[in-house]
């Protein structure tokens, strides 16, 4: 009886570490998860990552910074006297690298291959219009100034984006049994522990929910919201100003989710494309609307992450890395 026991329970090891490299190496599934040294939770105005990390984990990739908070390569901390000008990147997640090293992100790739100027990835994991425009504000040194590109992710006028590990939950009232589960205080430490080592579940926790075209509507949806519209306005005017300070090098990157560039989707444009073009050129920003380039390739879902409605693979970040160096650089 023992020994059959234990031929089963091997039997079941084996078939779950089948799973784990097949998921991992044939369907290239990455991890989830933030750990919760990245970023500095006390402080705001701008929301950004801690100083000198350097055992940080992101979806799988070790992640780590440098003495002012940006993100860097293992190393590239230290100080060194440069007289190059400065590109920086402000963003999200998309921007920061999720699931990326730092040297295969855009502007991580782009500092390897571009010896004129330095490049810098001052994002921060949760960022949104607002974070971004401090960022800019708080962060960013005007003194040797080249450009400064801003990713307008789909839901960043959604004014609560930004992660915060300390944040005590919404009101459960009028909320629905998954987001019950998904804010139920075991339920949720269970979720962020399992998919932070197990690629079989992420694999399946995506395909089920149909990350994709959920989160793809949910952001979607803010564009209807006239208090989110008028929160674009005032950051954006808040940028423009910024913008003026410094000549004009505030360019605007509009990476897009991988549900805006199916087949169907490449045809047509949704809310948030219109009304997000619209502000840009009211306020005359520059701006690379990258859905139109993504639309001209095949295969497109090579440029993003597995299952993932808005995170870019290493491909993905190579092809905008490209785009802003022909265009700009």
């Amino acid at each position: 009886m023992k020994k059959t026991i234990i031929i089963n329970l091997l039997v079941l090891v084996f078939i779950i570490i089948f799973f784990e490299f097949s998921f991992k190496y044939f369907f290239n599934i990455t991890l989830q998860g933030v750990s919760k040294n990245i970023i500095d939770e006390n402080t705001t105005q701008p929301k950004f990552n801690n100083k000198n990390v350097y055992n940080g984990i992101v979806f799988g990739k070790k992640v780590f910074t440098d003495e002012y908070g940006f993100r860097v390569n293992k190393n590239q901390g230290k100080k060194t006297k440069n007289e190059k000008p400065n590109v920086y990147f402000v963003g999200g997640s998309v921007t920061f690298g999720m699931g990326v090293d730092q040297n295969n992100t855009f502007s991580g790739i782009l500092n390897k291959k571009n010896n004129k100027f330095n490049f810098k990835n001052a994002s921060v994991i949760g960022s949104n219009l607002k974070n971004n425009y401090f960022i800019i504000k708080n962060k960013i040194k005007s003194d040797d100034l080249k450009f400064v590109f801003i990713n307008f992710s789909l839901d960043d006028i959604n004014s609560g984006n930004i992660v915060n590990f300390n944040s005590k939950k919404n009101s459960i009232k009028n909320k629905s049994f998954l987001e019950l589960m998904k804010n139920n205080f075991f339920v949720n430490k269970l979720n962020v522990l399992i998919r932070s080592k197990s690629y079989t579940y992420v694999l399946v926790k995506n395909y089920l929910f149909n990350a994709k075209e959920k989160y793809y509507y949910d952001a979607l949806n803010t564009y209807n919201n006239k208090s989110n519209l008028n929160y674009m306005k005032n950051y954006l005017n808040k940028i423009d100003e910024l913008n003026n300070e410094v000549n004009s090098k505030i360019i605007f990157l509009i990476i897009p989710y991988s549900k805006q560039i199916t087949k169907e989707n490449c045809k047509k444009k949704d809310i948030s494309e219109t009304l997000i073009e619209k502000e840009l050129k009211v306020r005359n920003f520059k701006y690379i609307k990258l859905k139109d380039q993504f639309c001209k390739k095949e295969n497109t879902e090579k440029f993003y992450i597995s299952f993932d409605p808005s995170h870019l693979s290493e491909e993905g970040h190579e092809f905008i890395a490209k785009i802003i160096q022909e265009k700009y650089l």
